[in-house]
């Protein structure tokens, strides 16, 4: 099992635009959420392509808790590309010889890269909920 015999690693791109979380005064948001005590892995929410093709899915909000990265660019639209890595058999015949029935191949990377606007801002949930409060007091 570990040695993979009739698999070969074959990696899967999705791109897909996303809209932000929520904007406060004209101010664009891409928030996340820190895991663990060392900030290293983060939880995002973002709202998907309100044109995705699963209805159901529409406008509603995502996570994903995979390797990420945030780069601001100058582009108009926000857009995050899942790159997905997983084991498929080599052929038809290492899928015979080496299939066992009722199992799934693994999945053995994921990275989800976002590509945001210089417009928006990318915060931890505690500093847009200070945010929010900011905007919601008229003395600031």
């Amino acid at each position: 099992m570990g040695t993979h015999l009739g698999l070969t690693k074959t990696t899967n791109n999705n791109r897909q635009t996303i809209r932000p979380t929520s904007t406060s005064q004209g101010v664009q948001l891409l928030v996340y959420q820190p895991l663990g005590t060392t900030n290293n892995e983060r939880v995002y929410v973002y709202n998907g392509d309100q044109k995705s093709p699963l209805p159901g899915k529409r406008g509603l909000a995502k996570t994903t808790r995979v390797a990420s990265s945030v780069t601001t660019t100058n582009a108009k639209h926000a857009t995050l590309t899942l790159t997905t890595t997983k084991y498929t058999y080599q052929n038809q015949l290492a899928k015979v010889l080496f299939a066992i029935p009722g199992t799934k191949l693994a999945t053995t990377q994921q990275v989800a890269h976002f590509t945001v606007p210089k417009s928006w801002l990318v915060l931890s949930s505690k500093q847009a909920t200070r945010l929010k409060q900011a905007a919601a007091n008229p003395t600031n």
